[in-house]
């Protein structure tokens, strides 16, 4: 008799270091566009985290070389999971300031208008005392069965923001940032990719 566990429903999340040099210049436009526009950066959800979500900065030239850095790890994301790349495009992309105490409540990213199949985040500004992103199991109400430390108990992952890293994960995914502790903004970018 041989026995074996399968996992079935794994969740795939991709991370990427950005190369210093080029995070170094993505830093920069970044900043620059914040600098030169922050009467678009408005508290657009529930909770006190600053974006320009509904600015179209993805229209905007300085987010040229972010838009084709996001498209190659799109298609990274999907070659490693083994799916078709052929025709993705980023549907929305913006730019999230978090000041001391900002936190971002638990949400998902789906649309089921725009059709997004994942999303990501890079982060552009931040520290270890600026609260870390958490996804949340999607299968809580089995999580009590399997006790710890069985990887399958896990009720949450949290992942500290670090300057330069590129997290890309399933739009469906519950996910919350916890409340900035420090005096330094979390700056990062976030965006919505769908398959056409």
């Amino acid at each position: 008799m041989t026995h074996q566990i399968i996992d079935i429903f794994p969740v795939p999340l991709y991370y990427e270091q950005i190369d210093k040099d080029l995070f170094l210049n993505l830093k920069q436009k970044v900043l620059n566009f914040i600098k030169n526009n922050q009467d678009k950066f408005k508290n657009d959800w529930d909770c006190d985290t600053k974006s320009n979500i509904k600015t179209n900065f993805l229209q905007n030239p300085e987010s040229k070389d972010l838009r084709d850095l996001i498209i190659l790890s799109a298609k990274n994301y999907l070659k490693l999971t083994k799916s078709q790349d052929e025709n993705i495009v980023i549907d929305d992309l913006w730019n999230n300031i978090a000041s001391y105490g900002a936190h971002q409540e638990s949400h998902t990213h789906i649309d089921h208008k725009l059709n997004n199949i994942f999303s990501g985040v890079l982060y552009i500004s931040s520290n270890v005392n600026n609260g870390n992103l958490v996804f949340h199991a999607p299968n809580k109400p089995v999580v009590s069965l399997f006790p710890p430390p069985s990887s399958y108990s896990l009720s949450n992952v949290k992942i500290e923001p670090k300057e330069g890293t590129l997290l890309s994960f399933p739009s469906w995914l519950v996910h919350e940032v916890y409340p900035n502790k420090s005096n330094q903004d979390r700056i990062s970018v976030s965006w919505n990719i769908k398959i056409i």
